[in-house]
């Protein structure tokens, strides 16, 4: 059980959907070169009617998409389509002044709110939550912060460069998901851990992770707790390890309906972030840093 938990601790390392490098991970970010294309008739009609008014339109294909980057009121814009004709994602350009008060709350209550804004993008995509990113960067360091109109932070990505994709959600953790709450937003999916499907929902205005299996089965739900939930005898195993000096930032549980982990996130002396995983049947505590 410990070794199947320790992918997801680290997928969870920064509390978010995280994308970009764990310390010592190595990750090749760099793009490949675009084939520059003109599209067929069923995805410039899309385009069209969606974008009437784009100039300096370019188009690319990337895997099994067509991309295009053009010009629209003078902002920036990357749209992506299938080949049959739709629509997938659109990335574009916005002002920070038009970043909402619950986005400004929570950037000014993170650990970057004395990083400089960079710019900001809006990220649409076809079945999935609009996101707001917001670049922010300090010395040499850059990060990519995705957050719901309503201000969760819902990724970090560290990567200095990253491409947003369209995301196809299997059908059956839809319905999963659907099943399980009331109302859910799904806001984001990752599947880059090995063969498990990460998918993060926001319930009345709460955010939470659901852990899927490679048969887009039901595995784990993470979501935030306070201490006073979280039993004596994890505390206490917490409070009386070498980590247990350090002051949680958050806790979250992550259960099923046999088991359940609690997950300690904080900051060491090096200002390092870390989680640790503690259980109430193992003294063992998993800790990572990110």
């Amino acid at each position: 059980m410990r070794v199947r938990l320790i992918p997801f601790v680290l997928f969870l390392a920064s509390s978010v959907l995280l994308s970009g490098c764990v310390d010592g991970e190595e990750m090749d970010t760099t793009p490949p070169d675009p084939v520059v294309i003109t599209p067929n008739a069923e995805v410039q009609s899309t385009f069209e009617l969606k974008f009437p008014d784009a100039v300096e339109v370019e188009w690319m294909v990337n895997n099994t998409y067509y991309v295009a980057d053009f010009i629209l009121d003078g902002r920036i814009i990357n749209a992506w389509f299938k080949q049959a004709g739709d629509w997938k994602l659109t990335k574009s350009e916005v002002s920070r002044f038009v970043l909402n008060e619950s986005i400004k709350a929570t950037f000014s209550n993170s650990l970057y709110s004395d990083w400089d804004i960079h710019g900001v993008s809006l990220l649409e995509r076809e079945g999935l939550s609009d996101l707001v990113i917001l670049y922010a960067g300090k010395d040499e360091e850059r990060v990519g912060l995705y957050y719901s109109p309503n201000g969760v932070v819902v990724r970090v990505n560290r990567d200095d460069i990253y491409v947003d994709k369209p995301i196809d959600i299997p059908g059956k953790v839809i319905d999963q998901v659907n099943s399980c709450f009331l109302q859910p937003v799904i806001l984001d999916l990752r599947e880059d851990l090995g063969e498990s499907i990460v998918v993060g929902v926001l319930e009345d205005d709460l955010f939470k992770i659901v852990v899927f299996d490679e048969n887009h089965d039901f595995l784990y739900l993470i979501e935030s707790i306070d201490e006073q939930h979280v039993p004596l005898v994890v505390m206490e195993k917490f409070k009386a390890s070498s980590f247990g000096k350090y002051t949680v930032n958050e806790i979250k549980d992550m259960k099923n309906e046999t088991e359940i982990h609690y997950l300690f996130y904080f900051d060491d002396e090096n200002r390092k972030h870390n989680v640790a995983t503690v259980s109430e049947w193992d003294d063992y505590i998993a800790v990572v840093t990110y």
